[in-house]
């Protein structure tokens, strides 16, 4: 029964791998795989195969071979954010974050308002600023690299945790290896290691909370106890930090309950430490809303913020993005309390509930995800535009060539999008970098 239990789990997990890849491979966006490196790409692909079977089949994986994997991988991992780096404030939602942050740390005014709507990132915001704070307190002119130090030591935490699980499933150090040789594969790893912001946190918290919580209990007593406390602490931040972390704790429990029946554990000290690391992560999520309630953006936030079913509304609709679904945003973002934001959201979800049975959605939603070929070349590079060239670009439309016409559109965008167009330039046909809030700074 167990066997042909894990057999049908298998069978889903291939058939979603499946779906993925091959909805990726058959839409790539934005030149992912641009015509000149299929046949390379191809060999590469063919070679990674063969070695990943040679080694399952023939190689015997020793630890220093993963540690030294790890290693180069996290290396890489940190230069590339050294010189990928244009500037924080390059990058939109994680830029707007570092800069309130820098500003938060050294008693500045920042845009409270966007902390309003999108609440989630308050608690990133309120780390980052204790991080960019000590940095000044040591003399650190520049915490962009003592962050992305963090960030890419948490990356690593999480890539050595899930060798821990995969280790402790399958008990083979091969499978380790192509463990990290798929973490190497992952883009979007590569790109949000440049920022310590909340996909980054909440993906590698809940790798590194659950293989402390398999860990532990496999442990006995001071030890058992070191890990559960720092498990609880380090997911009750993951949640605090995004929601939807609440999943893994779920599978913690369960974690919990299998490891118990599977050793067929009848010592009251198990379940106990079970209860004791529920109670720590809950005084740890209590901890950090009192740590929050000091700061006046999270007060404001409450009666304002973007509502849990507002994301679910947005992910209904076409490939889940704001691209696909910006005149939902737009009319979210107009209203004014909590409580309007839900109840628009469920109205959007009741007139589109029909896409939860459309195969194209998912599709869409797959190739966004996987296959967008994003890799944050606006946000990554400085590149220059003049004011005109991005204003065309969003109305989708011929280069605005009337001093008037540019005046009026301006005014219009200002009104309607503030925190995503830099507006307004006497000189008109100035070049400038690509950085839209910096410019929203310069111009009110």
């Amino acid at each position: 029964m167990k066997k042909n239990l894990l057999l049908i789990i298998y069978i889903l997990f291939a058939l979603i791998l499946l779906f993925i890849l091959g909805s990726s491979l058959s839409g790539p966006q934005c030149n992912l795989i641009p015509g000149q490196v299929i046949f390379l790409s191809g060999i590469i692909t063919f070679i990674v195969l063969i070695l990943s079977y040679v080694t399952l089949n023939k190689i015997k994986v020793k630890y220093s071979v993963i540690s030294g994997l790890i290693l180069v991988y996290v290396v890489f991992l940190f230069v590339l954010g050294c010189i990928a780096r244009n500037n924080p404030s390059s990058l939109h939602d994680y830029g707007v974050v570092y800069r309130s942050a820098e500003a938060l740390a050294r008693g500045s005014s920042y845009d409270e308002i966007y902390f309003d709507e999108y609440s989630n990132n308050i608690m990133v915001l309120i780390m980052l600023a204790k991080i960019i704070k000590l940095s000044d307190l040591f003399g650190i002119t520049d915490p962009y690299y003592l962050v992305l130090g963090i960030g890419t030591l948490v990356t690593a935490a999480a890539v050595i945790a899930s060798c821990y699980l995969v280790k402790t499933t399958t008990n083979s150090m091969t499978a380790c290896f192509i463990n990290v040789l798929l973490f190497m594969s992952m883009l979007p790893v590569w790109v949000n290691n440049q920022t310590l912001y909340t996909d980054h946190m909440t993906f590698s918290g809940v790798v590194v909370s659950l293989a402390l919580l398999v860990y532990a209990f496999r442990s006995f007593k001071i030890k058992r106890l070191i890990l559960i406390l720092l498990s609880s602490i380090i997911l009750g931040i993951s949640i605090m930090v995004k929601i939807t972390c609440i999943i893994p704790f779920i599978a913690g429990i369960i974690c919990l309950i299998v490891l118990g029946n599977k050793n067929k554990i009848k010592d009251k000290s198990y379940y106990l430490s079970g209860i004791i690391w529920l109670l720590l992560m809950i005084l740890t999520i209590v901890g950090c809303i009192r740590w929050k309630s000091g700061y006046t953006v999270y007060e404001m936030a409450k009666t304002h913020e973007d509502p849990v079913i507002a994301w679910i509304g947005l992910g209904l609709v076409g490939n889940g993005s704001y691209a696909d679904n910006e005149g939902y945003v737009d009319g979210l973002h107009q209203l004014s309390t909590k409580e309007l934001k839900e109840e628009y959201a469920k109205d959007y979800i009741s007139q589109h509930i029909s896409e939860v049975m459309n195969l194209n959605h998912y599709i869409d939603k797959v190739r966004c995800n996987y296959a967008s070929g994003y890799y944050g070349a606006d946000d990554y590079i400085t590149k220059p535009f003049s004011v005109r060239e991005l204003m065309a670009r969003e109305l989708n439309t011929d280069l605005i060539c009337s001093d008037s016409d540019f005046i009026r559109i301006a005014k219009i965008m200002i009104s309607k999008r503030k925190r995503e167009f830099m507006l307004v330039l006497k000189d008109t046909n100035k070049s400038v970098d690509y950085n839209l809030d910096h410019y929203l700074e310069l111009f009110g």
